[in-house]
């Protein structure tokens, strides 16, 4: 008795089932309703609503000039660049909450010295514990450490100081600083905004690095590729 034998048909058409799924989409109203914003995030907007009109229309993030400060800045130092963690600087906890700041120029010069014997050059860092400070004043936590380091008071508009601005917050190491990254200073440009630019996003974050394991008063060397 012969087997029964069977074929599969590949060219049989395949049924789908197609189902609409219920999905209510919220008015504006209920939406608003249940929003909950981010303060930090809020605040950055409002920031750079602020700079848009006092200073017009923004073309990206930091110092807008960065490129052309570190040519001038190689320029004049020449060999090798540095970066000199004060000796000023906190040493380093992760549980602890910092801000800092990098300098590249002071009046306009790379290498600067003050009266208080302070010598520095471009690219050195001073990194304090903002813990426990209570209220930084005007120009928050970066202008109190460039008022205590060089004795200059942002509140006057004083910008001799070229530098930018950073913290590290919860765990995390932040690129804003409304009162040095989004103003003009002598030697460098900004666009307005309070964050760092990419490249100097880059060299701080390297720099930041080195500091958490060497400490204050340590003297790191800029590899060229972290620079433009």
């Amino acid at each position: 008795m012969p087997k029964n034998t069977y074929f599969i048909k590949d060219n049989v058409p395949k049924i789908e089932e197609v189902r609409e799924i219920e999905n209510e989409i919220p008015s504006y109203e209920e939406f608003m309703k249940n929003y909950k914003g981010d303060e930090l995030v809020e605040n950055s907007y409002q920031a750079e609503h602020e700079a848009k009109i006092t200073r017009g229309p923004q073309y990206g993030p930091g110092r807008s000039d960065f490129s052309g400060l570190c040519r001038r800045i190689k320029d004049d130092l020449g060999g090798d660049l540095t970066c000199r963690i004060s000796d000023d600087s906190d040493y380093f906890y992760s549980n602890r909450n910092y801000a800092g700041v990098i300098i590249y120029a002071v009046d306009g010069k790379f290498r600067w010295q003050f009266s208080n014997s302070h010598i520095g050059r471009s690219f050195s860092m001073i990194i304090k514990c903002a813990d426990g400070w209570g209220s930084p004043g005007i120009g928050g936590f970066h202008a109190s450490i460039i008022k205590d380091k060089f004795g200059i008071d942002l509140s006057y508009n004083n910008n001799s100081v070229c530098c930018g601005g950073f913290v590290w917050r919860d765990g995390t190491l932040r690129f804003n600083s409304y009162a040095l990254n989004s103003v003009d200073q002598i030697g460098g440009s900004s666009d307005g905004s309070s964050e760092l630019s990419y490249y100097e996003k880059r060299l701080v974050e390297y720099c930041f690095n080195e500091y958490k394991a060497k400490g204050p008063g340590s003297v790191i060397s800029i590899p060229s590729y972290y620079l433009p």
